[in-house]
C-alpha cells in the first residue's frame, strides 16, 4: 500500500523544492530508491507571476501538477491559475501575503511529492512622494485598526450615557436608582461615569438651559438631579397634617405635581429647561505583532500596544432637544482633539472635522455613525484620512496625499471584528493587514 505524506521543503532564492517521501512500511526493506524530486521555479518579477515545473530531475516519470495558490491567512478562496504550455501563470497577483500549496501524481494517481509555502509579493511603494516597503505600509494599515476600535468605543461610551439619562429624566418620572447608577462620582456638579477610567470615563454635567429658582441660563447644576431631596427634601408624615416637605433648590425644574408613595416622592422633570453637556475620553491600548521570517516559517513578536487618546463632547443641549434628536437621528458629538500615537512604527495622528451621529433605530436600539479627517505622520511620511465609523455597516479609511483629499492612495476596508482588513489602492490591488499581519 503507499502512504503519501506532506514533505518537508526549503526555498532558497526563488525556486520552491518538493521533496519526495519514502512511503514507509511494517516491516525491515532494503533502502528504497531515492524518490525523485521536483521543483517549483517562482518567477514574480512582474505582473505576471510565472510557475514553471522543473522535472529534470523526474527521469522521464509522467506527473500530473494539481497546484493552488491563496491569499494567506484569512482567505480560503483560490486564485485561478492559467496553463501556458510549460508553465502556469498568475496575472496581476495582488500585493500580500499568499500561500501555494502543490501535489505531484504519477500515472497510477499516487502522490509522487506534496509540499507548501506561503511567500510574500511585494512591489516598492511610492506614496506620496516617500518610499515604503510592503512590511511598513501594512504596519500602518494595521495601526489603523486600532484608531477605529477607540472610535467605536468612545462613540458607543458616548451613546450608552445620552440613552440612559433621557431613559431617566424624559421618558417618564424621574427614575433616581437608574440615574444613579451612571455616577462613579459626583462634584462641583460633574459627574463621572465609567466601570474602568483608566480607560474610559465619561465626564457630563447638566447647565439650566433657562434661568429657573437660584440658576441663570448657562449656570452648571451644583446639586445632584439624582437626590430626590434635590427637588423636595424635609419629607415627613403625620397623622394630622398628611406627608409635609419644603422646596429644594431644584423644585423650579419639576413639571406638574408631585405625588408620594409613603416618604417616597414621585415626580417628572421639565426637560425643556435642563441640558446636558458631556466629553467621553479614553485611553485605547490594543496590541500588535510583527512577523519576520525564519527559515521557512513566519515568527510573530508583541511589539509595543498603541495608544488612542480618544475625545468625544457634546455641547450642552436641553433634554428635549436631546431627546428628539435621538428620534430622528439628528444628534451629534465631535471627537476633534483625538490623538493616536504608535511608538513601534512612529505613527502620529491628529483628528478634526468629525462628527458622530447617534440616533435610535427601528427596534429602538441605539446606533451612531460618523466620520473624522486625520493629518498624520510616520516619521518624514505624511498623510491625510478620512474615516468612516458604524455600528451597524462597513467601517473604512481613505488614505491621501493632500488634506484635500483628492490624490488618493486607496481605501482600507475594515473587517467587522476589526482584527484584519483589505486595502484597495486607487489602481485596484488588494493588501491584507491585520493585528497580526501575515
Amino acid at each position: 500500500m503507499i502512504r503519501s505524506s506532506v514533505c518537508a521543503f526549503a526555498l532558497v532564492s526563488l525556486p520552491l523544492a518538493l521533496v519526495g517521501c519514502d512511503s514507509g512500511g511494517s516491516t525491515a526493506a532494503p533502502p528504497a530508491e531515492p524518490k525523485p524530486q521536483a521543483r517549483l521555479l517562482v518567477d514574480e518579477s512582474s505582473d505576471t507571476v510565472r510557475i514553471r515545473l522543473d522535472s529534470s530531475a523526474l527521469k522521464g516519470v509522467a506527473v500530473q501538477a494539481d497546484l493552488r495558490v491563496g491569499a494567506h491567512p484569512w482567505s480560503p478562496d483560490s486564485v485561478s491559475l492559467r496553463k501556458v504550455s510549460d508553465h502556469w501563470e498568475l496575472v496581476r497577483l495582488p500585493d500580500g501575503p499568499w500561500r501555494l500549496d502543490a501535489t505531484l501524481r504519477d500515472g497510477t494517481g499516487a502522490v509522487v511529492a506534496t509540499g507548501s509555502k506561503s511567500f510574500v509579493r511585494a512591489t516598492a511603494f511610492t506614496l506620496c512622494g516617500h518610499n515604503l516597503t510592503l512590511g511598513e505600509w501594512v504596519g500602518l494599515l494595521g495601526g489603523n485598526l486600532v484608531v477605529v476600535a477607540g472610535m467605536d468605543e468612545g462613540a458607543r461610551s458616548g451613546r450608552d450615557v445620552v440613552k440612559e439619562i433621557l431613559a431617566a429624566m424624559v421618558v417618564s418620572s424621574l427614575d433616581a436608582d437608574r440615574l444613579s447608577k451612571l455616577q462613579r462620582s459626583f462634584s462641583n456638579g460633574v459627574y463621572s461615569y465609567g466601570a474602568d477610567p483608566s480607560r474610559v470615563e465619561t465626564r457630563f454635567a447638566f447647565v439650566a438651559a433657562q434661568a429657573f429658582g437660584p440658576y441663570a441660563a448657562g449656570d452648571t447644576i451644583r446639586e445632584n438631579v439624582a437626590n430626590t431631596s434635590s427637588y423636595v427634601k424635609n419629607i415627613g408624615v403625620s397623622l394630622t397634617k398628611g406627608v409635609t416637605w419644603d422646596r429644594g433648590g431644584l423644585f423650579d425644574l419639576i413639571l406638574g405635581s408631585v405625588s408620594f408613595s409613603g416618604r417616597t416622592p414621585s415626580f417628572s422633570i421639565d426637560p425643556t429647561r435642563l441640558s446636558l453637556t458631556l466629553a467621553t475620553q479614553a485611553q485605547i491600548t490594543r496590541p500588535r505583532k510583527k512577523a519576520r521570517a525564519v527559515g521557512d516559517s513566519l515568527v510573530y513578536t508583541e511589539q509595543t500596544p498603541d495608544s488612542l487618546r480618544f475625545r468625544i463632547s457634546l455641547v450642552p443641549t436641553a433634554l428635549r432637544a436631546l431627546q428628539s434628536s435621538m428620534d430622528d437621528g439628528t444628534l451629534t458629538f465631535s471627537h476633534d482633539g483625538t490623538t493616536y500615537k504608535s511608538e513601534a512604527d512612529g505613527m502620529s495622528h491628529t483628528f478634526h472635522h468629525s462628527s458622530v451621529r447617534l440616533y435610535n433605530d427601528s427596534l429602538g436600539l441605539g446606533q451612531f455613525d460618523g466620520s473624522y479627517q486625520v493629518n498624520a505622520t510616520t516619521g518624514a511620511f505624511k498623510y491625510y484620512q478620512r474615516g468612516v465609523i458604524s455600528s451597524t455597516a462597513e467601517q473604512s479609511t481613505l488614505f491621501a496625499c493632500d488634506e484635500a483629499l483628492k490624490d488618493t492612495l486607496g481605501v482600507a476596508h475594515h473587517a467587522k471584528d476589526l482584527s484584519h482588513g483589505s486595502f484597495v489602492t486607487s489602481r485596484g490591488l488588494a493588501i491584507p493587514y491585520g493585528l497580526q499581519p501575515f
